[in-house]
């Protein structure tokens, strides 16, 4: 069972083939080499070796314990190393990123026993002849990477259609084929060895998440001592003072992935109590706004479509408010720049100049307006509830940002007399636009 599959074959031709191609093409040598060698030194670090053995020494414990149940034997060597090197080996610095002790154990078993990994485990258990190997797989890895560029582009949507059916027929046929082959060639002596590779690839990473979970926290408390100390005028913290951190942090990922920003002067504690009295704090700040922005997701919930508004007269329905504010404001600051130190006029196209804003749609339906002489400018959108925001400007007061709010798109462009648009540089924002759209994130937010 240690022989490899046409497939892992395939695979390990085929990145030999890169591997030897940067070598010998001089100008991917002179960009692979030196990017290859920086690599290779930050990953023979002492920090990421001890990082890389004692997760080694963990895995080998592990299969110790499994060898001594009759879980794993030495011709499963082979699926162990693969199953490290593509799935165990990324779950370990991914567990960085990580900042919920739930959310770890539901990415390793979205890893192990997600959809996706349960087709892979299938499809893995037939191959074609090598040629074919060679063939499939730089085809689906190019319609792959080709997919991903079109996911993160605006205005793809056909290329990226073709490209979902195309997969999909191609993904199909695979399923057919391995079945035709699974029922061809199984043989009832191979179903307990096949079951034994099946399941290591599940619990070997579920047995991981010990691990991973004490290396996340401890990597990010070492992170946390070492940022603190720059909101106590760069003075090391006390040995108390950080025992008392630790255990406010109560050996919990969230507590210490939460704890940045202005809580960043719990390294000002004098001490042990000090400590724990501002870790307390630190936890009931938290608590409150997880409280208040669960409030505000589930308001957009409840007052979609509700037409309804509040004793000052703000709409209830606010979906997509924040998100609309700020991709328009992100669009005047384009603007502002184009003509004060660029053009000397606004640009037409501005609104193709948008990256895709985030918590929008990939088509945001921003419309942009342009004077004919492009001295005057303005940019609407429509929010799902029906009500319109718009920015705008205009050169005879080129820093004056202009503000609207209203049911129906402006009709004018923004400037003095122009009463339904407001210069919030000399006054305040329309209602609308003052209210905070954002999420929750600070204890001093009005909104608490």
């Amino acid at each position: 069972m240690n022989e490899l599959t046409n497939r892992e074959l395939a695979t390990t031709i085929m990145l030999g083939g890169i591997s030897l191609l940067c070598l010998l093409v001089p100008s991917l040598r002179t960009q692979v080499l030196p990017a290859f060698g920086d690599l290779l030194k930050a990953f023979m670090a002492w920090r990421i070796q001890l990082i890389l053995w004692l997760y080694v020494g963990y895995i080998v414990g592990i299969l110790a314990l499994a060898k001594f149940a009759h879980l794993w034997s030495f011709d499963l060597l082979k699926d162990t190393l693969i199953i490290f090197f593509t799935v165990m080996f990324p779950l370990l610095f991914g567990a960085l990123e990580i900042g919920k002790g739930s959310k770890l154990v539901s990415g390793v078993l979205k890893e192990t026993l997600g959809v996706a990994a349960l087709v892979a485990l299938y499809l893995g258990l037939a191959s074609f002849p090598l040629w074919g190997e060679l063939i499939w797989q730089p085809i689906v890895t190019f319609l792959v990477l080709l997919q991903a560029v079109s996911n993160s582009q605006n205005g793809t949507e056909a290329v990226r259609k073709i490209l979902n059916v195309t997969l999909g027929i191609l993904g199909i046929w695979l399923l057919i084929y391995t079945t035709s082959e699974v029922i061809q060639t199984w043989s009832p002596n191979e179903l307990p060895g096949t079951l034994l590779q099946l399941a290591l690839s599940v619990w070997l990473p579920v047995a991981m998440l010990p691990f991973l979970y004490v290396f996340g926290f401890l990597a990010k408390f070492g992170s946390l001592m070492a940022r603190l100390p720059f909101a106590n005028g760069r003075k090391p913290l006390r040995f108390s003072v950080r025992l008392g951190i630790f255990i406010g942090l109560r050996f919990n990922l969230f507590w210490v992935s939460r704890l940045k920003g202005e809580w960043n002067s719990i390294g000002q504690a004098t001490g042990f109590k000090d400590a724990l009295k501002r870790m307390k704090s630190y936890r009931g700040d938290v608590r409150r706004i997880d409280t208040a922005e669960a409030q505000r997701l589930n308001n957009l919930k409840e007052f979609a479509d509700s037409g309804a508004t509040d004793a000052a007269g703000l709409q209830l329905d606010r979906r997509e408010f924040g998100p609309t504010k700020r991709v328009l404001d992100d669009l005047y600051v384009k603007q502002l720049g184009q003509h004060r130190y660029q053009l000397g006029h606004f640009l037409p196209n501005a609104v193709d100049l948008l990256l895709s804003p985030k918590d929008l749609p990939s088509e945001p339906g921003v419309q942009g307006v342009l004077r004919k002489d492009k001295q005057a400018w303005y940019a609407w959108r429509r929010t799902p509830g029906g009500l319109v925001f718009a920015v705008g400007g205009n050169q005879q007061d080129i820093y004056a940002d202009w503000k609207y709010a209203a049911s129906s798109p402006p009709k004018t462009f923004p400037g003095p007399n122009n009463p339904e648009w407001t210069n919030t540089t000399v006054g305040e924002r329309p209602p609308e636009w003052a209210m905070s759209d954002d999420p929750i994130t600070s204890p001093r937010d009005p909104r608490l």
